[in-house]
């Protein structure tokens, strides 16, 4: 997202794909949006056909949208991820030597 707001609407690059997308589909998804905190704003002036998304995650944390708007949900305590967050996964794990590294 380029920048979103208080209600959950996001502005992408201008051309309507996101909203028609979520418009034609028989049953909406989850929406999810990502972004950085400081492209908050307090609103985007969303347009009659604009969809807002249901989550946000930033690098502060996690928004959900409900009947008021975003609502935070709050920090992952210092040095622990965050509950909603998947562990890590380092490829060389899973397949070492897989991309040409050393298997020491």
């Amino acid at each position: 997202m380029n920048g979103w707001d208080a209600k959950g609407y996001r502005l992408g690059y201008g051309g309507g794909f996101f909203d028609r997308t979520l418009a034609a589909l028989a049953r909406k998804p989850a929406v999810i949006g990502i972004s950085h905190e400081l492209a908050r704003m307090e609103t985007i002036h969303p347009q009659s056909w604009d969809i807002p998304v249901d989550w946000v995650v930033t690098e502060r944390g996690v928004y959900r949208r409900d009947s008021d708007g975003l609502a935070f949900l709050g920090e992952p305590p210092a040095g622990e991820p965050s509950a909603l967050a998947s562990p890590v996964c380092y490829a060389n794990e899973i397949a070492p030597g897989f991309f040409g590294e050393r298997k020491d």
